[in-house]
């Protein structure tokens, strides 16, 4: 008779015991990278949307003729349209006379602005805003340059 070569139970549980190992300790890793991947992503939309607000914040103060600070807002007015910026500490609405309205979520502050620093409502031509990301902050002035003929004018209509 002749003998069959196999493997005993005890070698067939070392392997399966082994292969466990090494499956959960694959998986728990993938969740850890996933777990990374999605804080990467978040940290990336937040970065996004504060480069899109402050992109489009300076456009708007670019383009427009007279800029008004109202509390926590700014009001950005020209020929065309008036656009105007409420700030919170964690949102930014940007509404765009009554047709569109944008939100950020993001943390944008209106540090100064000159002109009324007393009031800190009225016409500006200047102002500073903090910008606050998780890792750092990072300031954005901005400053706008009125004609004499400009001021006259608004101080003719206001």
């Amino acid at each position: 008779m002749k003998k069959l070569s196999g493997f005993t139970i005890l070698e067939v549980m070392v392997v399966l015991t082994l292969t466990a190992i090494i499956v959960s300790l694959s998986f728990s890793g993938l969740r850890l990278i996933k777990l990374q991947f999605n804080q990467f992503k978040d940290q990336q939309a937040e970065v996004e949307d504060t480069r899109r607000s402050v992109t489009l914040l300076k456009w708007d103060f670019a383009r427009s003729q007279y800029i008004v600070r109202q509390g926590a807002s700014l009001t950005f007015l020209n020929q065309q349209d008036s656009i105007r910026y409420a700030f919170s500490p964690s949102l930014l609405v940007r509404q765009n006379g009554m047709q569109h309205q944008d939100s950020f979520a993001v943390n944008l502050m209106i540090q100064e602005s000159s002109f009324d620093h007393q009031q800190g409502e009225g016409l500006i031509d200047q102002v500073r805003i903090i910008v606050g990301l998780t890792d750092f902050a990072k300031d954005v002035n901005l400053e706008k340059t009125y004609s004499a003929h400009d001021l006259i004018l608004w101080e003719n209509e206001h």
